[in-house]
């Protein structure tokens, strides 16, 4: 609406900023990525054809994410710390002067690191957006999405390391992600149970952790986020195994690889068989 208002108006830089949220939205939203890869183009040409170079900018990371996800390449994880396009992305908004660019490409980067399970350098991108937003008027909340991925890479830290820094910081993500449920519960019930399943699974506590990836799952797929439905099932499979029961495992796995596909992560999906392990 923000868009077509702009162009009927003509204020171009409002419709192409509102473009540009639009991109982002769906991309955290879980619209299929394949349609997300689409409207990047299409708002992205329109963008470059009236001249608006600086909010084109603010679409280059989440259009980076979302072609790592698609691609089935070699090793998918082309992002951040070893791709020349990002690289020079990076190089480029240092240059500019664009600290809210910088933390979009550890936003975005982060997300896709934490898909692909490269838990160290999503880590390392959550640490470096924090340090950018200390000189920043704003921080990056996004509506929840920031702390919910936050956590689930702490946690995931936390799973494959004893140092206690880890644990330590999920408390501030979960009274984040608690605030945004009570506001919008739709977008964030299923993430603060996925939330809550990994902190129970951390602590032992087998049969709770079990009832809430379920519940999990379930909000996930109710609320239509078919992308964290995917994740949260991957969850749960890696649960089972840690819990020696792999025909479950199994089961989870199978249903996370499809639903990666129906979002358009060809490329997760890809990864995630050749990784699974058994």
């Amino acid at each position: 609406l923000g868009y077509q208002m702009g162009m009927q108006t003509g204020d171009i830089q409002h419709a192409m900023f509102n473009a540009s949220s639009y991109i982002k939205n769906s991309f955290f939203s879980g619209l299929n990525l394949r349609e997300v890869e689409k409207n990047i183009e299409k708002f992205g040409k329109e963008m470059i054809e009236y001249n608006q170079k600086a909010v084109y900018k603010y679409t280059l990371p989440v259009k980076q994410a979302v072609s790592d996800l698609i691609r089935s390449i070699q090793d998918p994880l082309v992002i951040a710390q070893n791709s020349v396009v990002q690289n020079a992305l990076l190089q480029q908004v240092v240059e500019d002067n664009s600290p809210f660019i910088v933390c979009d490409i550890c936003v975005f980067s982060g997300i896709v690191a934490y898909i692909y399970s490269r838990y160290e350098l999503a880590a390392a991108l959550v640490q470096k957006r924090h340090e950018l937003e200390k000189n920043m008027s704003r921080t990056q909340l996004k509506c929840g999405v920031t702390a919910f991925y936050g956590g689930l890479i702490f946690l995931a830290m936390a799973h494959n390391s004893s140092e206690f820094e880890w644990s330590s910081k999920v408390s501030n993500v979960m009274s984040n992600v608690k605030k945004f449920e009570q506001i919008g519960k739709s977008n964030n019930e299923h993430k603060l149970l996925l939330l809550e399943a990994e902190i129970k699974s951390r602590m032992g506590e087998k049969d709770n952790a079990l009832k809430k990836y379920q519940l999990a799952i379930a909000a996930a797929e109710k609320n239509g986020f078919i992308h964290e439905q995917a994740i949260a099932n991957e969850r749960a499979a890696d649960f089972f195994l840690r819990n020696n029961d792999k025909d479950k495992a199994s089961q989870y796995y199978g249903e996370a690889y499809s639903l990666y596909l129906k979002w358009g992560a060809q490329g997760k999906a890809d990864d995630l068989c050749k990784n699974i392990p058994f």
